[in-house]
């Protein structure tokens, strides 16, 4: 018969927290490496099987689960929308009895790594942040693999979603303009089938517009990407073009961050000359000069439900698909000429 964590602890001389720790492939790095080699030691020496890998062998799983993120996304480690996604699937699987592995999708169709992963059942689940291509989506929703999707929802595909209401953002967006009285406005635009979100964005931004009886006519539109370098050479662009609308709408923070970077090197005046509003509420935007005003999803607590519900489908019968849809809300700091709240 195998030992138990507490005789293991008392062989080490060691707390039990600290050699759950250390078994832990999240916190292990928490353990010092010559404390981890002794708890090694004796864990080999006394055949200690863990708790967690033995529920595994039972339940007939791996006990392990994915977290796929798109590699295209300039600067990803250092991007504050992807850190709150892993951190949020982070927390809820410290807490769960599984493991958690990252997987990295590329720009075009998925490798036969990452396929051949998907169909040997080396993972339990999948929560996805983003998908780089329709393909790969159809890839992993073939294998039946359970998924839960953060953001991106498809009304027309069976599948967990826990998504924010992106439409609403985009109105809110929208109508915050149209209540400041500005006359020309833009929106930026990024590929639709990699930010499926940003369309719905759009169309609620343009409700808005239509409520007011806005002309459409001073609408445009602003080729952009989601990084601080697509938002900062629109700017220039749009600058080298004959000049800026008077209100812009990016469809991320770290895009208007890059924006209002180069309005400031140009001499341009925000919110005076021309008002900017982000999307997502991340830090860093309540540091810049101006402040941002931004539309705040809750990406933190969305990545932590889609865990939750990832982790509970997997060990449950129930087959029914789960949506949740979180509230947005409107976050008004200097960049947009409106008071601030």
């Amino acid at each position: 018969m195998s030992a138990n964590i507490k005789e293991i602890a008392e062989k080490t001389g060691l707390s039990i927290s600290t050699i759950s720790r250390a078994l832990r492939s999240q916190t292990a790095h928490l353990v010092k490496p010559e404390t981890q080699r002794l708890i090694q030691s004796v864990v080999k020496k006394e055949g200690y099987v863990p708790q967690r890998a033995a529920i595994n062998l039972v339940k007939k799983r791996t006990g392990i689960v994915g977290l796929a993120i798109p590699y295209f996304i300039p600067h990803i480690a250092n991007n504050d929308y992807f850190g709150m996604v892993i951190s949020g699937v982070m927390s809820a699987i410290a807490e769960s009895e599984f493991e958690l592995k990252f997987i990295i999708l590329p720009e075009g169709d998925l490798n036969q790594n990452q396929i051949h992963l998907i169909e040997s059942k080396q993972m339990d689940g999948l929560v996805v942040a983003g998908w780089p291509t329709i393909n790969q989506f159809e890839e992993i929703l073939e294998s039946k693999m359970p998924l839960v999707v953060i953001n991106d929802f498809d009304a027309n595909v069976p599948n967990h979603f826990v998504y924010a209401d992106h439409f609403h953002g985009g109105y809110l967006a929208g109508k915050h303009f149209m209540d400041l009285g500005y006359e020309t406005i833009a929106v930026t635009s990024a590929d639709p089938e990699w930010f499926p979100d940003m369309e719905q964005r759009l169309e609620g931004f343009k409700k808005a517009l239509t409520e007011a009886h806005f002309p459409m006519q001073n609408f445009s539109m602003i080729p952009a990407g989601v990084s601080e370098e697509s938002g900062y050479e629109a700017i220039k662009q749009q600058l080298s073009q004959g000049g800026l609308p008077r209100a812009i709408f990016f469809q991320n923070d770290i895009s208007a961050i890059g924006a209002l970077k180069a309005i400031r090197e140009k001499g341009v005046s925000c919110p005076e000359d021309v008002a900017v509003m982000g999307y997502d509420n991340i830090r860093l935007g309540s540091y810049t000069t101006p402040s941002l005003s931004t539309i705040e999803q809750p990406v933190f607590e969305m990545a932590q439900e889609a865990a939750k519900i990832l982790t509970k489908f997997i060990d449950s019968s129930e087959a029914s698909v789960i949506v949740k849809k979180h509230p947005v809300k409107l976050v008004v700091r200097e960049s947009c000429g409106g008071k601030r709240v």
